[in-house]
């Protein structure tokens, strides 16, 4: 079976590794150049690592830190999660692709590839993120429902490494930030981001947001990269004719804690895992189509609340309100315990 993978980031790499391993022709194509690793950190469920054989993979943790000024606390109880960064997660799954006899085609992103491609192979998996290609050129088909979120956020990377923390900073700028590993997805309001941090300098807005997040990170701010605004993404359906799509090409929500990854690998083993089992492009199209409808549209009803519940949180600082902040906290997590660190 011949199939096309557009996009090697977590989904599109675990379901290539998984399937050329099942014995499936697998091509993969990237707009990066061979060599290039994401700059994020991932939270990935202990199972997920588990089931594409990369267990070992980065540091264990069961529980998370907040931080609010000075105030600490640590919610117990958080399923067992390793945290990971995107370079060690992508390297590892690009070597499990090489060995498995993956072939791939740097620097060429789907919208690089003739009109009429899908009719040269037998399957094409969409899982070139939110923003893809092979969604676009089926516009009419998939029906994409994109909804923009109001606060900016920016990719930070620190000296160091930080445990799972959300953190709220009440300075001048007013942030809310979600830290794992060497990097925090930083979220700021509108108002605050044009003030203060809009059109800087690289080194201006790194030291802005080290004034911003003064006290709450464990090690200093090495860079900070603008992100756009948050949006989510909810496609009408996963598939159509040998068309599909997966991870964030299908299905984006609000991953500012860090899970988009893990959700993004779990498409990717299921999808390679009902291939291998039915070993029938239709039939696959089929299932996925049941599978995939139901755990995305369950995916976005949750990312959809979360993100109302996070831009409540970042409103809440932006008037520097600590009780709706403690409040908002409260919500989300009612079993949070006063802490000396959130470590």
């Amino acid at each position: 079976m011949r199939v096309l993978v557009a996009g090697a980031g977590p989904a599109g790499l675990a379901f290539a590794a998984q399937s050329a391993a099942a014995g499936a022709r697998v091509t993969v194509v990237e707009r990066e150049q061979e060599g290039t690793l994401p700059a994020w950190t991932a939270s990935v469920q202990t199972r997920t690592l588990d089931a594409l054989g990369l267990g070992g993979l980065g540091a264990f943790h069961g529980h998370r830190g907040i931080r609010v000024g000075e105030r600490a606390w640590t919610v117990p109880g958080v399923a067992e999660r390793r945290v990971v960064s995107g370079g060690r997660l992508v390297g590892a799954l690009r070597d499990r692709c090489a060995r498995a006899g993956v072939t791939f085609r740097w620097d060429t992103g789907f919208e690089d590839l003739p009109e009429g491609i899908e009719r040269t192979v037998d399957l094409v998996v969409g899982a070139d993120g939110a923003r893809s290609a092979v969604r676009a050129r089926w516009a009419d088909t998939f029906a994409p429902r994109i909804t923009h979120g109001s606060r900016h956020r920016l990719l930070v990377r620190v000296a160091g490494t930080l445990a799972p923390q959300a953190l709220v900073g009440l300075r001048d700028t007013p942030v809310v930030a979600w830290a794992q590993g060497d990097a925090a997805v930083v979220e700021v309001g509108d108002r605050a981001y044009q003030a203060n941090l809009a059109r800087r300098s690289p080194i201006e807005l790194a030291g802005r947001v080290a004034l911003a997040l003064d006290g709450l990170l464990d090690a200093p701010v090495v860079s900070a990269t603008p992100m756009g605004r948050t949006a989510t993404v909810m496609c009408r359906q996963a598939g159509q004719g040998n068309v599909l799509l997966v991870g964030d090409a299908a299905c984006a929500t609000w991953d500012a804690e860090g899970r988009g990854a893990d959700r993004a690998l779990r498409d990717g083993v299921g999808l390679a895992g009902v291939l291998t089992q039915l070993q029938h492009v239709r039939g696959t199209m089929n299932a996925w189509r049941v599978l995939a409808g139901e755990r995305h549209r369950e995916r976005h009803s949750a990312g959809q609340e979360a993100l109302r519940w996070a831009e409540s949180l970042g409103t809440a600082a932006d008037h520097h309100d600590v009780a709706a902040v403690a409040a908002m906290l409260d919500q989300r997590w009612p079993t949070r315990q006063a802490a000396t660190h959130a470590a």
